[in-house]
């Protein structure tokens, strides 16, 4: 197993106590039980029946004795040759159609338990608190819900596939007891011994699998680093250590999976020898010693000759499951994590509050993980309703953390945002957000529609409100599109231009009919034909909603009549500005 260590493991995988009850519909799981069960049991009996069926043979030595004896004697007289053959013939072709059965349930289990286990991570990721989930790695999060999904759903399989093998040899131990007691048990015996001795390859199988979950994050994170910094590479003519760098990863999960199936190939092999050592020396036993019946005997041989490979698919399964185990692990974590920092627990009830006469922010400080200064220390900032305020400060002057308080999305650790003086509980500030648009420096669009990228603030707004939302923010050239709000904006937006994604974000934000606007560095990587355009749809919106405009300078900061500058996480002034007419 490699032994370089990998990156330092997420928060969220310290543990959890959660298991996979919940993940799939306990009818399934019941349904997929019981046709293992006749899976199995229709081979078990399958081999019980060769002995009726060899007696009508003839020439098969003493009749059997003890419990087969007993059963044989409850079934009606021996039918015949071929009426033996035909029943042989039907249990086989019953036994094929429920295998089909089960491993098409076992294949529908393993994607209802994988769809609902991603559907509860990203819903609860989703749900979480803003401040604790940015402390997780985007990439590691996502590893886990793509990459190791499918490892996860594979090792459901694997599991499925262990309790067959586990079913069907309960049911071949019930029919060796029904033929040879003695036999039976000493082969129990044997079996359990050769099963003890591969305990510690499972231990390594667990071993292996944390390995892989961690070298998987990894290289998801490596992956996401070199997309996104293409630019950087080629400027930097780094383009050869950025291939070594995912190529090292990449060879570290490839020797790590090779490990992985050696251990397990190596382990079937030595379970296969040491099953047919036990089957050898049982037959030896059962002629020489124990003086078995040839018409027992046979169908034990048949048996043995069944219960090997079972032991063989066992092993390979439960190693399997094994090293899906941590991947599985780590999602829970993830999940329960989130789920422990929900905020939006008592919000549906709850009405938006909408101020009368002023937002505020009163004696708010903020530290953020693994800082020792604050990024916000006493902050009092009072934004009377209608008005426009610029809010200046140096990069890292903590701009973005009073945007994020004031629009709801986190909460301080001290202080408050307030309503008309009145502090907001937690319900209140997550429900508060519904009056609030927020407009930031690089436009988030989706690859879709305008209109569904519109819809994604207001799912029930009509074409009437979008069109209006779009005129109040200068974006009426969408209008003039040939498909118009139909048109596919492409991925990221790309399909328009910086200043035409903008003004689409800023319609966006203004059919929430918001009480605040803010916008952050909204206008600032644009040229000055856009920024013109984008000041003068704001400017229309003096009076009618409170704006708060982050930048230092500009033809959106030109708006505001009031100005406060933030430096070293305090408010340092705070004075009335006249607007540029």
């Amino acid at each position: 197993m490699a032994s370089r260590s990998v990156s330092h493991a997420p928060p969220y995988a310290a543990g959890s106590s959660r298991t996979l009850a919940g993940l799939v519909p306990r009818g399934r799981l019941v349904a997929y039980a019981a046709i293992s069960l006749l899976v199995a049991l229709s081979e078990g009996i399958g081999i019980v029946l060769l002995v009726p069926l060899l007696g009508s043979l003839g020439r098969t030595g003493a009749a059997p004795s003890g419990p087969l004896a007993r059963v044989l004697s409850l079934l009606p007289p021996a039918p015949g040759l071929a009426a033996m053959l035909a029943l042989f013939v039907v249990l086989v072709v019953v036994r094929a159609a429920l295998q089909f059965a089960r491993l098409t349930e076992g294949t529908r289990l393993q994607r209802i338990a994988v769809r609902r286990l991603r559907r509860r991570a990203v819903a609860a990721l989703i749900r979480a608190d803003l401040r604790q989930s940015g402390q997780w790695r985007q990439a590691e999060v996502t590893s886990l819900l793509v990459n190791e999904s499918e490892r996860i759903a594979l090792g459901i399989g694997d599991l499925a596939g262990a309790f067959a093998a586990l079913a069907t040899l309960g049911i071949a131990f019930a029919a060796a007891l029904l033929l040879s007691p003695l036999v039976a048990l000493t082969a129990l015996a044997g079996g359990a011994a050769v099963v003890a001795a591969y305990a510690s390859s499972r231990r390594r199988s667990l071993a292996h699998g944390t390995m892989l979950t961690a070298l998987n994050a990894e290289l998801h994170q490596q992956l996401a680093d070199t997309l996104g910094a293409l630019r950087l590479i080629k400027s930097f003519g780094a383009q050869d250590r950025s291939l070594a760098a995912l190529d090292a990863i990449e060879r570290e999960a490839a020797d790590e999976r090779v490990a992985h199936q050696a251990m397990v190939a190596r382990g079937q092999a030595l379970l296969l020898v040491a099953g047919a050592i036990l089957a050898a020396v049982l037959v030896w036993l059962g002629i020489r010693q124990w003086h078995t019946a040839p018409i027992v005997l046979l169908p034990l041989i048949a048996l043995f000759a069944r219960v090997l490979p079972l032991l063989d698919g066992l092993q390979a399964h439960w190693q399997s499951w094994r090293a899906a185990q941590p991947a599985l692990g780590a999602t829970l974590a993830l999940i329960g994590a989130a789920e422990d920092a929900d905020e939006t627990a008592d919000v549906a009830a709850r009405i938006a509050p909408a101020p009368d006469r002023e937002i505020a922010l009163k004696g708010v400080s903020l530290r953020h993980a693994g800082r020792v200064r604050p990024a916000l220390d006493r902050v009092d900032l009072v934004l009377p309703l209608g008005s426009a305020t610029v809010l200046t400060g140096a990069s890292g002057a903590g701009k973005s953390s009073v945007a994020d308080i004031l629009g709801g999305l986190i909460q301080p650790d001290t202080g408050a945002l307030t309503l008309d003086g009145r502090v907001l509980d937690p319900a209140e500030r997550v429900a508060w957000r519904e009056r609030v648009a927020y407009v930031q420096q690089e436009p988030i669009l989706f690859h879709a529609t305008i209109r569904q990228n519109l819809l994604w603030a207001v799912p029930d707004a009509d074409e009437t409100r979008m069109v209006a939302a779009l005129r109040g923010a200068a974006a009426g050239f969408v209008l003039d599109l040939p498909l118009g709000l139909d048109t596919v904006v492409g991925e990221a937006g790309r399909q328009l231009s910086g200043g035409e994604r903008q003004r689409i974000v800023l319609a966006r934000a203004l059919l929430r009919e918001p009480v605040l606007m803010i916008l952050d560095e909204a206008a600032s990587a644009l040229d000055p034909a856009s920024e013109a355009e984008i000041a003068a749809a704001v400017g229309h919106m003096r009076g009618r909603i409170t704006l708060l405009i982050i930048g230092h300078r500009g033809a959106l900061t030109a708006l505001a009549d009031r100005q406060a500058h933030l430096a070293e996480g305090r408010i340092s002034t705070t004075h009335a500005k006249v607007a540029a007419a």
